[in-house]
């Protein structure tokens, strides 16, 4: 085997690539002795979807990732970067190319190796607006034979087709009914016997809003219930990544939060699914029960003034049949209802009832071949309540 040095190979291949070589970094540090996988990663092939991109946290090499380089590099498997912007490609790949009198010095040389590797994963920034993890992943997922290990250091929130956070609703979107969208139009990526790390999922940088702890939850339950439904075995790394992206990068429409709904003391307030008064998919159990009830406290205001009525119309998606979706509605509208007789509200003054998805309100939220459009079922997904003053 010819003798060539990791660094300069990887300093070279990465320099056809990306712009200026690299210097040798730091060994890499070694996962934390609490800190393990929950898949079985081997020591197979490994991509590094790198989210180096505007409104997205800085991206860092967890522990786990940094210990599976050095795993990886020992065992000459092939590394490969991956750059998480509008237009995703492979940045670099490469592998361990080196002899050594002993084991030990083996070792030391590809762990040298792997922080060469970490000194390029910083490197690797967004060349095109926008963002598109999905097809990073696809595109990872097809590079990385069976065995091998996908870790996507990114925010996970995309702004293009056919997950656009931007452009509706996905934040409180359900797990299941993005997966079933995707499976539908044969989008999903072919995860079968690969092991997936997330690190970074709803870290987000200015101009990105802050994401609270239940948009942030449902991020990390949609991409992992996609990477699962593709074959994979999925761990997620929860240490927050908060460091600023580079500056000069091309833009990232920002995903807009949705605010508190603004109450009509005497008129009509639509409570969205997006918003904090939403509920876990296909109950009647408020996603966040303290940020729901701090967001109904303006209604309950309203709703307890003297000779004031209050109605709670609670609406669905177009899923399932009539009969499940005017249970279901029944059902978060009375949790709306015992929410503002907690808050004060005279019991008697309010009325809640369910109406499925035949609310005046509703939305098209099936596409041309009958299948649910995930962002558009959000919208369907409300309690409507009417205040009639006396």
């Amino acid at each position: 085997m010819k003798l060539v040095p990791g660094a300069l190979v990887l300093t070279l291949a990465l320099a056809a690539c990306s712009g200026p070589a690299t210097t040798t970094g730091a060994a890499p540090q070694q996962a934390a002795a609490t800190t393990s996988f929950t898949c079985d990663a081997g020591a197979g092939s490994l991509a590094i979807l790198v989210g180096g991109r505007a409104n997205s946290a800085k991206p860092s090499l967890p522990a786990l990732a940094q210990a599976l380089l050095v795993t990886a590099s020992a065992a000459r498997s092939t590394i490969s970067l991956y750059r998480v912007d509008g237009a995703p490609t492979r940045a670099w790949t490469g592998h361990f190319d080196q002899e050594a009198p002993t084991k030990t010095a083996l070792q030391q040389r590809a762990e040298k190796y792997a922080a060469d590797v970490t000194v390029a994963f910083a490197q690797v920034t967004a060349k095109t607006a926008e963002a598109d993890p999905l097809t990073a992943l696809s595109l990872a997922a097809r590079d990385t034979a069976a065995g091998g290990t996908i870790v996507m250091v990114d925010s996970g929130l995309q702004t293009v087709a056919p997950l656009d956070f931007a452009s509706g609703d996905l934040l409180a979107a359900s797990p299941a009914e993005v997966v079933a969208s995707l499976k539908a139009r044969q989008l999903l990526p072919d995860l079968t016997g690969r092991t997936v790390v997330f690190a970074g999922l709803g870290d987000t940088a200015a101009p990105q809003a802050t994401l609270d702890n239940a948009y942030r939850a449902n991020v990390v339950a949609l991409w992992t219930a996609i990477a699962e439904a593709g074959g994979a075995c999925v761990d997620v790394d929860q240490h927050p990544l908060q460091g600023q992206p580079a500056a000069g990068l091309p833009a990232v429409t920002p995903v807009k939060v949705p605010a508190a709904p603004t109450v009509e003391a005497c008129g009509v307030t639509v409570l969205p699914d997006s918003s904090r008064v939403g509920f876990t998919p296909d109950t009647a159990r408020f996603r966040d029960p303290a940020g729901a009830r701090e967001a109904l406290g303006a209604l309950a205001t309203a709703a307890k003034r003297p000779g004031t009525r209050t109605t709670l119309e609670g609406t669905t998606a177009t899923a399932g049949d009539s009969a499940s979706q005017l249970t279901l509605s029944t059902k978060r509208a009375e949790a709306v209802r015992a929410e503002l007789v907690a808050l004060g509200v005279p019991a008697d003054s309010i009325t809640a009832r369910g109406v499925g998805s035949t609310s005046t309100y509703h939305v098209k939220d099936l596409d041309s071949s009958g299948n649910l459009v995930p962002a558009l079922a959000v919208k369907n997904r409300t309690v409507v309540a009417t205040l009639s003053c006396g």
